[in-house]
This record gives structure tokens, sequence and C-alpha cells, in this order.
């Protein structure tokens, strides 16, 4: 068999399993609407010090490319507390922002995160009228700085990014990219994520002639991929992410959430969550980078079931130091990190070794030994 009929096959099968995970995930027809799916504060960095970040989830219509047929990224499990593509009237994305918004005091938090389970720019997930409701509240409080949202890049366009500086001219914004990996084919077969690098650079270049800011979040440890490989496809992403003029940078280590590829995988055995000495090994070499960098993977609305982790000796000095750098960049606790478990890692790593296979023939190996399925 050659190398374009197997990838095909293996794509196909990967689809099949993505397809058969969403249509087993079943719809939460209690959940109310016009009530946010969930609010938190969490530590963060700005303007050189220190500060505390109100994060908003809105209950959403789901990522379009998840309700695709076989689309979603496969470590994503946002879309199981979604409306799964049934829609959402404006009016209840307004009320569960102003309701959620009015229990804060943002004399306290200089940056606000609203997230809505997919694209905040795709008018489909997130109505226009309710956008521009959300823009306005936020534009209007003196003490928000910096606002976060996310987006795919097909829905970052020059109108939006020209809608945007007019509603907020005042305010930091940040547009979050799940660029993930650099190389397009390990982005469609360890993640599904459908867009290619070349469309990431598009909206990048749009990012970087505005006023906005390009927030690109790259993947630690995603399906298929080796410790080593991830590794290095972790700092080679950042590195071009930079290139391009982003302006901050989120690696986002693999967690273990519901209704997920990842979580379909990892309960056959077959794929093992990221150490944190595999994002210590990412951050020597890239904390020099001339932008932003933050430690991610926490912070998911449904809450994951599994992090990033070292071994029950150590994982809470690991958490603490991630902490500890997010709010104050500085590496010192990071990298003054020690346990044994350093050296079952390294046990890891060798092992990986014998998988010499390119990562097609990697995949369709182990989509052979999963045993349930049949190549035709």
């Amino acid at each position: 068999m050659d190398k374009f009929d197997m990838k095909r096959k293996v794509l196909d099968e990967l689809k099949k399993i993505q397809q058969e995970i969403k249509e087993g995930s079943s719809r939460d027809y209690s959940a109310d609407f016009s009530q946010i799916g969930h609010s938190s504060i969490k530590e963060g960095y700005l303007n050189g010090k220190s500060i505390q970040r109100v994060i908003f989830y809105l209950r959403g219509y789901g990522c379009k490319w998840a309700i695709s047929r076989g689309g979603g990224c496969f470590m994503c499990g946002h879309y199981t507390k979604t409306s799964m593509g049934r829609k959402i009237s404006p009016f209840h994305f307004i009320t569960q922002f102003q309701n959620e918004f009015a229990k804060y005091d943002f004399t306290q938090y200089p940056m606000i995160c609203v997230y809505n389970a997919g694209s905040f720019l795709n008018e489909e997930e997130m109505p226009v009228i309710a956008r521009q409701e959300i823009f306005r509240v936020i534009a209007e409080n003196q003490h928000i700085q910096t606002v976060v949202i996310e987006s795919r890049p097909e829905f970052i366009t020059d109108e939006v990014i020209k809608e945007i500086e007019k509603t907020l001219p005042h305010k930091r914004v940040e547009i979050g990219v799940g660029l993930e990996l650099e190389s397009d084919l390990s982005r469609e077969i360890c993640i599904n994520k459908g867009f290619s690098f070349e469309e990431y650079e598009l909206c990048a270049k749009l990012i970087s002639e505005s006023n906005l800011c390009l927030l690109t979040y790259i993947t630690v440890k995603p399906l298929f991929l080796t410790i080593s490989e991830s590794v290095e496809q972790a700092i080679k992403t950042a590195r071009k992410a930079s290139d391009l003029g982003s302006a901050v940078i989120s690696f986002e280590p693999t967690s273990l959430q519901k209704g997920t590829a990842v979580e379909y995988f990892f309960n056959k055995g077959m794929y093992q969550f990221p150490w944190g000495w595999d994002m210590i090994e990412i951050m020597k070499k890239v904390h020099d980078l001339p932008l932003e960098i933050r430690i991610g993977g926490f912070e998911f609305f449904p809450i994951p079931e599994a992090f990033i982790q070292n071994c029950a000796f150590c994982n809470k000095k690991l958490y603490e130091a991630i902490y500890s750098y997010n709010a104050t960049k500085n590496m010192e606790l990071l990298l003054s990190l020690q346990c044994d478990c350093q050296n079952t890692r390294e046990v890891d790593k060798n092992k990986e070794r014998s998988l010499d296979e390119d990562l097609i023939s990697r995949v369709y190996k182990i989509l052979e030994l999963e045993g349930e399925k049949q190549w035709n």
C-alpha cells in the first residue's frame, strides 16, 4: 500500500471514531442557556506585574468545526456542554454575559477572557448583536485593560478586525488562535484541526497589521506523537509563531476531557499524557523568545479529569511552579524542580525510540492493533 492510500485510510478511520464519539455524547436538555456555564478567577500577568483575571465560559451553540461530520479537535471536550448545533437566541448570550459581569468588581481585575466553546468571531456561533453588546459593556468599563477572545482563522477578517478596533479602541484585545502544531501533517493526523498553516499565516498577517494582538495556542503531547517529537514540534511551532508576529503564545499540555478522541485512546492504553518535565524542557528552549509565554492546559469548561503531571510526590510543586511562572514570568521554580520520576520519563523516551516508523505508518499500526475496526 502506498503512503497516499495509507493516509486516506488513517484519516477515514479517525474521522469515523470521532463521529462515533460525538454521536455517543448526550445533550444536556436541562441546561439553561440564559445562564453562564462557568466563570473563574485565575492568575495572570500584565504590564510587568502579577494580576488576577476573570474568565467567562458562555454556554454556546458549539464550534462549527466540531459540529461538522467527523470534525472537531481530538483533545477538545467543549462540545459536550454546548447546545450541539441547536440555535441559541442572541439575547441568551447577552443575558449570560451581563448577569455574570455584574457579579465582579473589575477594579480588581484588569483582564477579562470571554469564551464561547468555539469561535467568538463566527456570527453563526456568536450572533453579531450579542458580540457587539458584549464588547460595548466591556468598552464602558474603564478598569478593564485587556480582553481575550478566541476564533478559528477563517473567521478573522479585515472587516471584523476593524469592528473590534472601533468598538474597543482603548483596550488591548488578544485573539487566541489554536495553531497547535506547525506541521500540517501532524495537525491533520494528531489534532484533526481542519485548517492549514497557510490559513494561520494569513490571519497572523491581518492581526499584525492591526492594533490587535495574536495569541497562539500550541498543543503539548497530542495523540500519536512521542515525547521527543512533541517537545521538538512545540519548540518549532513557538519559534514560527514568534516569527509571524504572535504577541503571546500559550502552551497547552493535553488534558483528559470527556467525550474526546484523547479519552478514547487513553482508555485503550494507547495514549500517555504529557509529563511536567516535557513542559520544562520546552521552556528552557523558548523562554527568550521576544513575546509573552503562558502555560495553559487547566482552564476549560467542562473541567478536565486529568492534567499535565509528573508523580504524586512532585505534582504539587509542579503546579505551584506553573502558577508562579504565569503570574511572574520567573522561571526559577520550574528550573529548580527535581524528582526521581524524571528518570521514569527518560525510560519512556528510550522505549519510544523503537517507534521509528513515519507518523502515518505508526497511526495505521495503532488503529490495526485496536482490533475493533477492519480496513477495507
